[in-house]
């Protein structure tokens, strides 16, 4: 789908941009997606090594 989208103004450079695109676009999903499940096991970590004292 790509490639057709950018095939014609890109003159055979689609696959280039193609892989740009989409790269940035999952590379932006998994910081979202990982990024929520990191914080939380570091908060586990980080308790479990620093506990806090009354």
């Amino acid at each position: 789908m790509c490639n057709i989208i950018l095939g014609l103004p890109s003159t055979g450079t689609s696959l280039l941009w193609c892989g740009i695109l989409v790269g940035g676009a999952g590379a932006f999903g998994g910081g979202l997606a990982l990024g929520s499940a990191f914080e939380t096991t570091g908060e586990i970590v980080f308790e479990a090594t620093y506990p806090i004292s009354p």
